[in-house]
């Protein structure tokens, strides 16, 4: 996430065709770009997705049992959504929103099977809404032409007022959730998948499930990089207009259930469950950590922070998105072994369950 995000946190995906060409950098960004669209871009989106449905299968799993569950759910859903409008106002991208507000649709869906809740998940996450993007036409009317309005961002976002800057995060995030109207509903999709995987036996026991897990790989790995090539060979030429974002969503969808499995599988080998352990308590911290992020980028890209911009080209967010969670790496390691939770997931625990919840570790067993 950090990675793809870094793409426009640091302006350049801003720029125009020109701007890009004009950069020393141009070559290597292309290079770089076109890697990250086929390999990254949108699966990281998917797997974040996947994961915060699958969280909430488990919250449900652990306190079903009791009837005061749905108002736990709700409150729980209502601080994670004042946490992304919070969030939003400062970074456009935010997704934390509308895994609140379509998260809202799990609860009337907890006692359903999981098969169901994968096919209901798969339909909402694939259906062609572009049969209805006619509707843009109606919506934005009114609006600037889109490389108006990513110049006036360009502007606003590497000046030095923090309001101008708010406010014009605010308007552009307007602007892009006319345009994309249907992105969340493949949040919704996606919500739906992670709750059955987090349902199922298969994430709570992924050892006794090894096998799900390798045919899950079989399956989808090929899905994803067949689709992948073939969206990345310009498909949309050959197809009807309507099925270039199914086959798109389809094959991040695919590899960002191949990703999951490979990491699950791969956790069970010692070797690579010693190179991979430290990223538990970054794991355990990715609320905490997926905001820092934002403001961290936007003190060193922003006007209003350092100003770098956009002036080292994609390929030069590469070091940054190192240092970034390298550092949060060692941040989270050293704040778990003192605490039980990450700040704002101990807040977020705190204000669901509308009590003040230890969070400090006895420091003489450390």
């Amino acid at each position: 996430m950090l990675l793809v995000n870094l793409r426009d946190l640091s302006l350049y995906g801003f720029l125009s065709d020109k701007a890009r060409a004009a950069l020393p950098t141009a070559h290597w960004d292309y290079i770089f770009g076109s890697i990250l669209a086929a390999v990254i871009e949108h699966k990281a989106i998917t797997i974040f997705t996947l994961l915060f449905g699958i969280s909430f299968a488990l919250q449900l799993r652990r306190v079903a049992v009791g009837s005061g569950f749905p108002i736990f759910y709700i409150r729980r859903l209502l601080v994670l959504l004042i946490i992304g409008v919070v969030h939003g106002i400062f970074w456009f991208g935010d997704v934390l929103r509308y895994y609140a507000v379509m998260g809202f649709f799990l609860l009337p869906a907890r006692r359903l099977r999981p098969l169901t809740m994968v096919v209901i998940g798969l339909v909402i996450a694939l259906f062609p809404w572009t049969l209805f993007y006619q509707l843009n036409d109606f919506f934005n009317r009114n609006a600037l032409p889109s490389d108006q309005i990513a110049a006036s961002a360009l502007t606003t976002f590497g000046g030095s007022s923090l309001s101008e800057m708010v406010t014009g995060n605010v308007s552009y995030d307007w602007s892009i959730r006319l345009t994309k109207w249907s992105f969340p509903l493949a949040v919704l999709g996606r919500l739906f998948i992670g709750a059955a995987i987090g349902r199922s036996d298969a994430l709570v026991e992924p050892k006794e499930h090894i096998r799900v897990w390798l045919w899950i790989l079989m399956v989808t790995m090929p899905i994803g990089v067949g689709l992948t090539l073939f969206a990345s060979l310009n498909a949309d030429r050959t197809v009807p207009l309507a099925l270039g974002p199914v086959i798109r969503g389809a094959a991040s969808l695919s590899l960002g259930l191949a990703y999951i499995a490979i990491f699950i599988l791969l956790f069970h080998l010692p070797l690579w469950r010693r190179w991979m352990s430290p990223l538990i308590a970054v794991g355990r911290m990715a609320l905490t950590n997926y905001l820092l992020q934002t403001f961290v980028a936007i003190i060193l890209f922003y006007g209003v922070g350092f100003g770098i911009g956009p002036r080292f080209g994609l390929i030069g967010t590469l070091p940054f998105f190192v240092a970034i969670f390298v550092i949060q790496i060692a941040l989270s390691r050293w704040w778990l072994a003192r605490f039980y939770f990450g700040p704002v997931e101990w807040m977020w625990r705190c204000l669901s369950y509308g009590s003040l919840i230890p969070m400090r570790k006895n420091l003489q067993t450390i």
